[in-house]
C-alpha cells in the first residue's frame, strides 16, 4: 500500500472527503489560514499589551479568556473589533492567572458585529469626554456625580 493511501485509510471519512475534493488545494487552504490567524494572533497580543501599565508585573491572562479571545478575535480585520478583544485579554491577567470574569465579555463582543461595536466605541468615546469636560465622575454603584471645575 503506498504511503499516500495510508494516510487516507487513516484519516477520518470527512478528512479523506476534503482532501478528495479539495486535493492540494486543502493544504494551501490549511497554510493560508494559518496565516491568516497568525497575524490576527499577534494583533490582539499587541493591543492587549499596549493595554499592560507594567508587562514585568509578574500576571498572567487567563487561560480560558485567551483561548476564546484568540478563538474568535484572531479573524478579524477591523481594528476596533482587535482593540475591544486585546483589552478582554489584557484585563484577565491576574496573579495566579484563575480570574476568568472576563469570559462572559468575550461572548457579548463576539456577538456583535464590527459597525455595532464602532458603534459602541463612539458613544462610549463621547459620553467620557463629556464627563471628564465637566469634571463629573460616574462610580457604577453609586451613579453621577457632580464635581466642580
Amino acid at each position: 500500500m503506498p504511503e499516500e493511501e495510508k494516510k487516507l485509510a487513516i484519516a477520518l471519512p470527512g478528512e479523506w472527503a476534503l482532501q478528495k475534493v479539495f486535493g492540494p488545494a486543502l493544504t494551501e487552504i490549511g497554510e493560508d489560514l494559518k496565516k491568516l490567524y497568525a497575524k490576527g494572533r499577534d494583533r490582539l497580543v499587541a493591543a492587549a499589551y499596549r493595554k499592560v501599565e507594567d508587562p514585568e508585573d509578574g500576571k498572567q491572562a487567563n487561560l480560558r479568556v485567551t483561548r476564546d479571545v484568540l478563538w474568535n478575535g484572531a479573524f478579524t480585520e477591523d481594528e476596533v473589533c482587535a482593540e475591544y478583544f486585546g483589552g478582554i485579554l489584557a484585563s484577565s491577567r491576574s496573579a495566579d492567572g484563575k480570574d476568568d470574569d472576563a469570559i462572559q465579555f468575550v461572548d457579548v463582543i463576539k456577538s456583535l458585529s464590527a459597525r455595532q461595536l464602532r458603534l459602541h466605541y463612539v458613544i462610549y468615546h463621547s459620553l467620557n469626554q463629556i464627563f471628564v469636560a465637566s469634571g463629573a465622575t460616574v462610580n457604577v454603584g453609586q451613579g453621577l456625580e457632580l464635581g466642580t471645575k
